[in-house]
């Protein structure tokens, strides 16, 4: 069973994200990810859709944190959580070999104004939900 454990700074959890074309999960790119517990949609930056290729499958209202709402276009891709091997861990150690827990196909949104450069992909919840997560001592723990 693989654990991720990284620290959270800055209140923010960061890893990898790693996204496919479903049918084509062979071809994995690596983003920059953000875990928020808070949202209830996995979303994914134009940078995503355009470097993959994909086309959405709909629209659907999405509520912002402040009771906002829009529409945005969906798209049904193949995403899972990574760590490459230069990931120091909380308490300085490193990860021996690469992780990657798969969560398989989603539905995600397009993150039309999002403003974090840093960041092409925000993990919510519909994407968390199968794994078990701890949080505790600055630490996000993640298993599946």
């Amino acid at each position: 069973m693989p654990t991720i454990i990284l620290p959270v700074e800055n209140n923010e959890i960061r890893l990898h994200a790693q996204v496919g074309v479903l049918g084509d999960e062979s071809d994995l790119h690596t983003y920059e990810g953000i875990v928020d517990t808070g949202a209830q949609m996995t979303g994914i930056t134009r940078t995503v859709v355009e470097q993959l290729g994909v086309s959405d499958v709909g629209v659907e209202r999405v509520v912002g944190i402040e009771g906002q709402s829009a529409l945005a276009p969906v798209f049904r891709i193949m995403i899972g959580i990574g760590v490459p091997t230069s990931q120091v861990g909380p308490e300085g150690e490193f990860v021996s070999e690469d992780i990657y827990i798969s969560g398989g196909p989603l539905r995600v949104m397009l993150l039309e104004n999002w403003s974090d450069e840093s960041a092409d992909v925000l993990l919510g919840m519909d994407m968390l939900v199968g794994f078990h997560i701890t949080m505790f001592g600055g630490r996000f723990i993640l298993s599946n």
